[in-house]
């Protein structure tokens, strides 16, 4: 929301994107066409002043103006399976977008206009290729999931080059699980993470461009859903006055977490 702009992803002929007032439910403007709405939830970002709205459907990532439902800037990005869900990712001016299909892109934010150039784009053993779980960017470095490999894997933002990968934190020793999990959170306080995986274990670690440093793990949770012949648990953790919650299909935990 920006003010009391309430956006959201819709579906339906001139509509993927609708704009609501928040007090009163009127539609404020609508606009953007495809043949189905994706999962990725509206992201606000904002780049020389100018607020811009990114919706991406499962043909194209869209920029627009917050206010209005114009278009600023489009390019076209076709996930697997129509499986937009991964949040764009913003570090200074660059732009990451990732899904199932060896779909990697970096982009360029350009200063004097509400436009973008793209830098690289993955596939094979270039970028990182997140489907459910939206990675991490810091400077000059990518932390994500790749869903071919289940690795969690660090990539640099310079040119897409893989610089390390780890099974460790998703999928342990089960080379052959497809689509391993595990949910990227940063601890701001100490710049340490907080990792959530599909075995339901709370992770605590060190992410650097060097390597993955593992520094603390507890199960907190059973896996009650299955995916591709293994139990999993694929929910995204929250996280609110020093604690976590996290959960399966038949309870909520609340952990508390350490400063």
């Amino acid at each position: 929301m920006i003010d009391q702009t309430l956006y959201c992803v819709v579906g339906g002929q001139g509509s993927v994107a609708v704009a609501f007032y928040k007090q009163t439910g009127e539609e404020k403007w609508s606009n953007l066409s495809a043949g189905e709405p994706g999962y990725c939830p509206p992201t606000l970002i904002n780049h020389a002043g100018v607020d811009q709205l990114l919706i991406w459907h499962p043909e194209s990532l869209n920029s627009l103006n917050p206010e209005t439902g114009e278009v600023y800037w489009s390019v076209p990005m076709r996930p697997a399976y129509g499986m937009s869900i991964t949040a764009p990712q913003k570090q200074d001016d660059l732009l990451y977008v990732s899904a199932i299909g060896n779909l990697a892109v970096l982009m360029q934010l350009t200063d004097d206009k509400p436009e973008v150039e793209v830098l690289w784009s993955g596939g094979g053993k270039t970028g990182v290729r997140s489907a459910n779980v939206t990675p991490h960017m810091e400077p000059g470095v990518l932390f994500g999931v790749d869903c071919e490999t289940s690795a969690l894997t660090a990539v640099s933002l310079a040119d897409g080059e893989r610089l390390w990968e780890s099974q460790q934190p998703t999928v342990g020793d089960d080379s052959r699980a497809r689509h391993g999990t595990a949910f990227i959170t940063k601890h701001e306080p100490t710049g340490n993470y907080v990792l959530f995986n599909e075995q339901g274990d709370l992770i605590t670690a060190k992410l650097t461009a060097d390597g993955y440093e593992e520094t603390g793990r507890q199960n907190v949770l059973e896996p009650t859903s299955s995916a591709f012949g293994r139990p999993v648990i694929w929910t995204t953790p929250a996280f609110a006055d020093r604690c976590v919650y996290v959960r399966n299909d038949k309870e909520v935990v609340c952990v508390d977490l350490p400063n």
